[in-house]
């Protein structure tokens, strides 16, 4: 994986970049100035976070991120939706497994080696997968190699 500081310097860089959350976590603010144009690559939660902190102190970069694929479905909304229709407690406990997986890689000092996933997945099950109790926190790896589709929650009993 490549630092937005090497992105930069090599000699093709036309002020424009791909930014993964990985990157986005191991980058400083300098990197950013000059940047014109970043397409933030990373699930809802991610780009949120880079969106928020890039428009925040880089209203002139122009960000760019995939809504919705080519069959019109919008991970996004759905997202929006479904942690809109849950309790404060349950908001609490939803985005306490970010904060954990978050937490366990930097004790690794290793960043993004941890990963949240929906056990259900969100293109099968929708509004109904985002919910604390389809949550599983995995490898990095591991989940992007499950992709989109369903899977079993872990338990004690079966790992």
């Amino acid at each position: 994986m490549q630092r937005i500081q090497d992105l930069i310097n090599d000699e093709t860089f036309n002020g424009s970049i791909e930014l993964n959350y990985a990157q986005y976590r191991r980058s400083e603010k300098r990197h950013y100035q000059d940047l014109d144009t970043i397409k933030l690559d990373g699930d809802n939660r991610e780009v949120r976070i880079m969106r928020n902190w890039i428009s925040k102190h880089f209203p002139e970069i122009t960000l760019d991120s995939p809504v919705a694929d080519e069959e019109g479905f919008s991970r996004a909304a759905i997202e929006v939706l479904g942690e809109e229709c849950l309790n404060d407690y349950d908001k609490f406990r939803y985005g306490e497994f970010w904060r954990i997986a978050s937490a366990l890689s930097e004790v690794a000092d290793f960043n993004s080696l941890f990963d949240v996933d929906h056990a259900k997945s969100i293109r099968e099950h929708g509004v109904d997968a985002i919910k604390p109790d389809n949550l599983n926190i995995m490898m990095f790896r591991a989940n992007r190699k499950k992709s989109w589709k369903s899977e079993a929650r872990y338990t004690w009993e079966s790992r």
